[in-house]
């Protein structure tokens, strides 16, 4: 009998290593679709294939057919150096390569992480080069979609985990940079929920959706909830606006900038939704204080 050769549909995954890619691929894989992660490195993931690739028009067309999808979730939150360069290559020239290589291979299905509040008037590097990245999704002729989350918070987040390290790490006090900047969180389950259930629900191409969880707070609050979760008591310090920004001078410097200007000039834009637009999934909007009880 001749082996049925018929390639399955294929969700390829640009940045399926991150913290979101994960949750993505295992909700994608419980749906029994194919998936595959991009990567510039050689990676071990268990139970999803790996392509290595420089991210070239040429490279990814190899690749791609025009029954597969795009989901591209690469994103940085700092730069090695100060320019903006590294936004731009990280989320202007990577997205364009993908488009085009969608375009020439006939991949229509694109999907399209980006920042809530992007605009090329922005503040920072980041928020430009997200926005200039949009601009070039929806200028493209796949049939896109683009999520703007607020910050999102997990078992394995970079945001309240780092906080919670950082607590840990404060022999005394706290010294908060940038308090009074205001977020609403979004549990990761419900980012994956909204990729995922967007590859089957029609309208949402051409659509771009604003993605906030339940419940604003400042980042004050949301440090005080992290260190009261721990049963810490450190004294969390507000610093003044002069001094949010010294801070960011002088951290930038350190080796893994975990602060920077250009973390600062984002803080300067609250990281809420201001947008009635009705979403068309199905979500838990899971509160943050009952997440990181669960995990911190």
């Amino acid at each position: 009998m001749q082996e049925n050769l018929v390639r399955k549909p294929i969700v390829w995954i640009a940045g399926g290593h991150g913290f979101v890619g994960h949750e993505i691929a295992d909700l994608l894989h419980e749906k029994e679709m194919k998936v595959c992660l991009l990567s510039r490195k050689s990676r071990i993931h268990t139970g999803y294939t790996i392509v290595q690739t420089d991210y070239s028009v040429d490279d990814l067309a190899i690749h791609f057919k025009p029954t597969d999808s795009v989901i591209n979730l690469i994103g940085i939150l700092n730069e090695k150096g100060f320019s903006g360069e590294g936004f731009e290559l990280a989320h202007v020239e990577t997205t364009r390569a993908i488009i085009d290589a969608c375009e020439k291979t006939g991949t229509s299905r694109y999907l399209h992480m980006s920042a809530l509040h992007a605009s090329t008037r922005g503040p920072s590097h980041y928020l430009i080069s997200k926005a200039k990245a949009e601009d070039l999704v929806t200028q493209s002729a796949l049939d896109f979609t683009i999520f703007r989350p607020s910050v999102i918070f997990g078992a394995h987040d970079s945001f309240t985990n780092r906080f919670a390290q950082l607590i840990k790490l404060s022999p005394f006090v706290f010294p908060l940079a940038c308090s009074d900047s205001r977020f609403q969180p979004i549990c990761i389950e419900d980012v994956a929920q909204c990729f995922v259930q967007s590859l089957t629900i029609p309208e949402t191409i051409g659509q771009a959706y604003d993605l906030c969880g339940p419940e604003v707070f400042t980042l004050y609050e949301i440090v005080d909830l992290i260190a009261n979760t721990m049963n810490n008591k450190r004294k969390i310090i507000r610093l003044s606006d002069g001094l949010s920004k010294l801070q960011a001078c002088a951290l930038q410097f350190i080796p893994g900038k975990p602060f920077s200007m250009d973390n600062y000039k984002s803080l300067k834009v609250d990281s809420i939704c201001t947008s009635t637009q009705k979403l068309p999934f199905k979500l838990s909007k899971t509160r943050l204080g009952e997440a990181i009880k669960q995990y911190l």
